[in-house]
């Protein structure tokens, strides 16, 4: 973008004669930074909670869809342990559930033969 261009004077406050901002446009610039760091904390806030309450509901799409913002948002070590803790109540969930069907097929055996059909693999 040249001197010329329409976006010149948005991207580029002009300087006083020495090079230097005018007390105005640094009270304008330090603003506009707080409210940047404002706008990226209350993101990353939003984003978070939508994958907690995606990890609550069990909807799996939206946990990969929030995750996948985690990182590039800034919340690497955050994203990381909730994602692990959605992870980690998958599988208790499965492996409970693989449990329980296996442990009713014991159980209830009907005879001999349904004892020795008992699939321990399915249950990995």
């Amino acid at each position: 973008r040249g001197k010329g261009s329409i976006l010149s004077a948005v991207d580029e406050p002009r300087e006083g004669e020495d090079g230097q901002k005018s007390p105005a446009q640094q009270h304008a610039l330090r603003e506009q930074a707080l409210t940047v760091r404002r706008c990226a904390r209350e993101l990353r806030q939003v984003v978070l909670e939508q994958f907690e309450k995606a990890a609550r509901e069990g909807d799996h799409e939206q946990v990969k869809r929030f995750a996948g913002i985690l990182g590039p948002i800034g919340l690497v070590e955050s994203g990381l342990q909730a994602f692990t803790k959605y992870l980690i109540g998958l599988i208790s969930s499965r492996a409970t559930t693989e449990y329980d069907t296996l442990l009713a097929e014991i159980s209830i055996p009907k005879n001999l033969e349904s004892e020795r059909r008992v699939n321990f693999n399915k249950a990995l």
